[in-house]
Order: structure tokens, then C-alpha cells, then sequence
């Protein structure tokens, strides 16, 4: 199976919405990179929640990421990762209990979170996925 790089940079003003392809004939679990990128030292990405709008499944880490800081969600291990140290207290039960995937096809995602009210921010999102046929 060949392996499917999908790196998406999405910006202010949010929620923001795109979409991903998953052209498998079977659900993808991705391994997610979110990634604080700001402008000036005072923006802070606060709790992002990444939702998968086709099938309703949602992911929010509760933290804030700085620039450079990155939380590292694997859906199909259930981790959660920050700095090498687990964070799955920090995530919603809703993951945890029923996980979070890319289904076959096209996708429709969002991403959002409590802005710093004095500054721009941008968030970064890495998707790393196999697709996979039955």
C-alpha cells in the first residue's frame, strides 16, 4: 500500500473548513500534526477541536500551543502526544471512546479554537494516512 502524505496550512479567520480525500475503499485513521504558527509573541492557538463533518467524529486537545509547539494525535494507536509525554488527559472522552477517521471518499473537516483576541495566528495541520482497500 502506498503511503499518502496530506499536508493542509490553514489560516484566521476560522472556523475554517476544507476538505481531505481519502480514496481507499475503507476508513483511514491518520496520524495529526497541529502545530502553533503566529505572528508576534503573543498569539496563543487555545484548545484546538478538529472536527470530521461527514461522520461527526470530533478530536480537541485541551492546552495551548505556542509558536513552534505541536500536538501529536495518532487516531489509530489512541495517543496523544506533546513533547514526548502522553496527553491523553487531556482530550475529549468522545475520542477516546470512539475515535476519530477519515471515511472513504471526500471528507469535510474543521478546524477551530479559542483565539487570543490581541494578535493573528495560524495553525498548522499535517494528515499522514495510508489509504486501503477491502
Amino acid at each position: 500500500a502506498e503511503e499518502i502524505y496530506k499536508s493542509v496550512d490553514v489560516w484566521l479567520p476560522q472556523p475554517i473548513r476544507f476538505t481531505l480525500e481519502n480514496q481507499g475503499s475503507i476508513e483511514a485513521h491518520p496520524l495529526i500534526t497541529i502545530t502553533g504558527r503566529v505572528f508576534g509573541g503573543l498569539t496563543k492557538i487555545i484548545n484546538p477541536k478538529l472536527t470530521n463533518q461527514t461522520n461527526g467524529q470530533w478530536v480537541q486537545y485541551s492546552g495551548t500551543l505556542l509558536n513552534g509547539q505541536s500536538v501529536i494525535i495518532d487516531a489509530g494507536a489512541f495517543t496523544v502526544t506533546r513533547a514526548n509525554r502522553s496527553e491523553l488527559a487531556n482530550v475529549n472522552s468522545e475520542f477516546l471512546f470512539g475515535g476519530w477517521q477519515l471515511e472513504p471518499g471526500t471528507n469535510e473537516l474543521q478546524i477551530e479554537w479559542d483565539a487570543d483576541p490581541l494578535a493573528s495566528a495560524r495553525i498548522g495541520l499535517r494528515f499522514v494516512y495510508r489509504e486501503r482497500w477491502y
